[in-house]
């Protein structure tokens, strides 16, 4: 059995997202792009990045948009 990877540090951006998201709480991802000043093509990377790398799970909202949530075994000092 293939074993996980270990989590890479994230970046600056990406831990002003994690920050947010501690703050705020699940948000959709439009909401985050606005509130960073990020290109949406910049934040969807970086959100699969964070996905991918077990910081934060994301699922389809109401409309079919993507909200975006910390992992809940993620410490709160990310």
């Amino acid at each position: 059995m293939p074993r996980p990877k270990a989590r890479a540090r994230p970046d600056g951006v990406e831990a002003e997202i994690l920050r947010l998201l501690g703050e705020r709480g699940e948000m959709y991802a439009m909401e985050i792009a606005r509130a960073l000043g990020l290109p949406w093509s910049s934040l969807q990377r970086r959100l699969y990045r964070l996905e991918r790398e077990g910081h934060v799970v994301s699922r389809r909202g109401p409309r079919g948009m993507r909200l975006v949530r910390l992992r809940r075994d993620d410490p709160p000092d990310g």
